[in-house]
C-alpha cells in the first residue's frame, strides 16, 4: 500500500516534466530508452544530431518530438535546442545510451519539488 500510494504521488508531477535525449547514431539504444521513459514525462523529445533517419524512425515510433540537428554542434547545444522547444517548469536531459528505472524522473521531479536545486540519479551498469 505504501509503495501504490508513493507512486501515485510522485505521478502527480509528470505533467510538470519534459524529457530531452540527445541522440547520436544509435537507433537501438534510443529505443530501448524511450521504452523505459514512457508515461514519465509530459512530453519527450529527441534531439536528433546528424538527422539520422533510423533515429528519427525510432522516436517517432515511440511517440517523442524530433528535432533534426544538421552536423555535430556539441552536447550542450542539443540540450539547449531541444529545451528551447519547452513548456514544462522542469526538464530532465540525458544521452540517447540509457535505461531509466520505472518511475524514475517522477521521483526526481518530486525531489525538486520538496526542495531540492538539483537532482540526478543514481546510475548503474547493467552487471551492478
Amino acid at each position: 500500500m505504501a509503495v501504490e500510494h508513493a507512486t501515485a504521488s510522485r505521478a502527480r508531477y509528470v505533467g510538470d516534466l519534459s524529457f530531452v535525449i540527445v541522440a547520436y547514431h544509435r537507433p537501438h539504444s534510443l529505443s530501448r530508452l524511450l521504452a523505459s521513459a514512457s508515461g514519465q514525462a509530459a512530453q519527450i523529445v529527441v534531439v536528433n544530431v546528424g538527422a539520422d533517419t533510423e533515429v528519427a524512425s525510432a522516436a517517432t515510433c515511440a511517440g517523442a518530438t524530433v528535432i533534426d540537428l544538421d552536423g555535430n554542434p556539441g552536447y550542450a547545444a542539443a540540450v539547449n535546442t531541444g529545451v528551447a522547444s519547452l513548456s514544462t517548469r522542469l526538464v530532465v536531459f540525458a544521452n540517447d545510451d540509457l535505461v531509466l528505472e520505472p518511475d524514475c524522473l517522477p521521483s526526481l521531479a518530486a525531489a525538486l519539488h520538496a526542495g531540492a536545486d538539483v537532482v540526478v540519479p543514481r546510475l548503474a551498469r547493467p552487471d551492478g
